[in-house]
């Protein structure tokens, strides 16, 4: 965008594209825009993220529970059968048993954090296999 070349008599032709006149005033919109842009999506996205997280500070630290992110048997299975269908079939045996294995508090729902304790000790178990072999 900025790559301009003054020639004589004080003509200036973009580097890339000679048919581009860097003094017309199309071009100079253009730049202007450019230059603007340059300055508003590094800093502007980043500001606008805080400016969002910020605002919803509040919602972001209230616990699990309180944002409604349990959920139960019934909504487990739905979510299993949804992720793997249609292979491997699940019975619903099996996904009960996973259920009481993940739910250890035993309050009948699942909570994220029960769920992410979950899934990391099992990826460190896998991992501990494949590497013992």
């Amino acid at each position: 965008m900025f790559a301009c070349r003054e020639l004589d008599f004080g003509q200036s032709w973009h580097v890339y594209d000679t048919s581009i006149d860097c003094n017309s005033t199309g071009y100079l919109f253009v730049r202007g825009v450019a230059v603007v842009l340059l300055l508003l999506i590094p800093v502007g996205i980043p500001v606008t993220f805080a400016f969002v997280l910020y605002k919803n500070r509040k919602a972001l630290r209230a616990s699990d529970t309180a944002a409604g992110c349990e959920f139960d048997q019934r909504a487990f299975v739905q979510i299993c059968k949804m992720s793997v269908a249609p292979e491997p079939k699940l019975s619903a045996s099996s996904l009960a048993s996973l259920f009481q294995t993940i739910d250890t508090d035993g309050s009948g729902n699942l909570t994220i954090k029960e769920v992410w304790k979950f899934a990391l000790q099992t990826s460190v178990s896998k991992l501990h296999e494949t590497s013992g072999q």
